[in-house]
């Protein structure tokens, strides 16, 4: 990650603080981008219906809308959570607001629908 944060400072006038949370939480948006997509693959390829599952990391440092997601339902993959009243299609969605999107650390589970 630093070796990213730094990539980011020498073409920006960012501080390393900020090209420090650009780089972790641009990092795991690729992240989990490419592990719902790798499951939307399977999904369509293997003709079975996948479920996801917010995985907060629970500790001091989660925030509280994404631990109040730890137990909640599976949901199909194209279905989108509801996190702190904004539709999330997963941790680390762009189209999420700062206060849900930057420094997230939590995950997806994924199940087979029966």
């Amino acid at each position: 990650m630093a070796a990213i944060a730094k990539n980011i400072r020498s073409v920006s006038q960012l501080t390393p603080y900020r090209a420090a949370l650009v780089a972790r939480t641009e990092t795991h948006a690729a992240a989990t981008y490419g592990s719902v997509e790798s499951v939307r693959s399977a999904e369509r390829d293997l003709g079975v219906t996948m479920l996801k599952e917010w995985l907060p990391t629970l500790d001091d440092r989660t925030r509280p809308a994404h631990a109040a997601m730890a137990g909640s339902e599976a949901i199909p993959l194209d279905e989108k959570f509801i996190v702190d009243g904004e539709m999330m299609d997963r941790p680390g969605d762009p189209s999420a607001s700062p206060a849900n999107l930057c420094n997230c650390r939590c995950g997806l589970i994924y199940s087979e629908a029966n």
